[in-house]
């Protein structure tokens, strides 16, 4: 009996040790709708690497600030330091700014190639397969539109009622 269950722990072991690799494997799929960005991937990846080395110097300018500002009592020496981390903090807004852009664009761009593939293929499906799997697509369109219509509804009509209740009131 115990011959069973460590051998089951370990069909268990590998069994799941393949499934990560299963859903690992579906990103791999999603790599064809990234390749034709590589140059914007390839400038948010440096404009990452920018912003942490960037980021890297703010130690730098606290040094300078402290040491050279601070301990030596020069007027010169703080404003420089103030003014070397005022352009740290500058090129940091700047290449967080540049980072978000482009994965928002890169992330928009492939989000529209991946539903632009989903209904070319949707489209080339017989009208069979949709009668076939109607029911499941009715179901789903049902609770979609009762969450989204009728709870917006609910909201909107306890919104009135507090509305109707400050009027009445003034």
């Amino acid at each position: 009996m115990s011959e069973k269950s460590s051998s089951s722990a370990i069909n268990d072991t590998a069994s799941e040790s393949k499934r990560p690799n299963k859903k690992i494997s579906i990103l791999f799929e999603l790599i064809q709708f990234i390749r034709p960005y590589k140059s914007q991937v390839l400038a948010a990846f440096l404009v990452l690497i920018f912003t942490a080395v960037v980021m890297l110097s703010v130690g730098q300018g606290v040094r300078m600030l402290i040491d050279e500002g601070f301990a030596q009592q020069s007027l010169t020496q703080l404003q420089e330091a103030v003014l070397y981390l005022l352009a740290i903090t500058v090129l940091i807004a700047g290449g967080t700014f540049t980072r978000f852009y482009l994965v928002s664009w890169l992330g928009e761009r492939v989000s529209a190639d991946i539903r632009l593939a989903v209904f070319n293929h949707v489209i080339t499906l017989h009208p069979s397969y949709y009668v076939a799997h109607h029911n499941r697509y009715h179901t789903t369109t049902k609770h979609y539109w009762l969450f989204f219509f009728h709870g917006h509804s609910q909201h909107i009509n306890v919104y009135r009622c507090f509305g109707d209740v400050i009027c009445h009131q003034y």
